[in-house]
């Protein structure tokens, strides 16, 4: 579940499918300003990719094991500014 709080704090932007986080990690090094919130289904993945964000020091990624399907009915109309 992504946490409400991470809405109103500047741009979201999300990622479906962001695997082990190779694309999140390099694409949140240009962005400082922006929560990038990266879906996975695969517990195994998400892991990597929060521990890849941790390494590098990217406090504006979150990742989320879920469906995406689950997510995005779950997030506020009109809160992520890109996909």
């Amino acid at each position: 579940m992504v946490p409400h709080s991470v809405f109103g704090l500047g741009s979201v932007e999300v990622e479906i499918g962001c695997g082990n986080g190779h694309f999140l990690c390099e694409y949140a090094a240009g962005r400082p300003g922006t929560t990038l919130v990266g879906i996975d289904i695969k517990k195994k993945r998400c892991i990597k990719a929060r521990e890849k964000a941790e390494r590098r020091g990217h406090r504006n990624i979150l990742i989320v094991n879920a469906s995406a399907e689950k997510i995005l009915s779950e997030l506020p109309r009109g809160s992520v500014d890109a996909f």
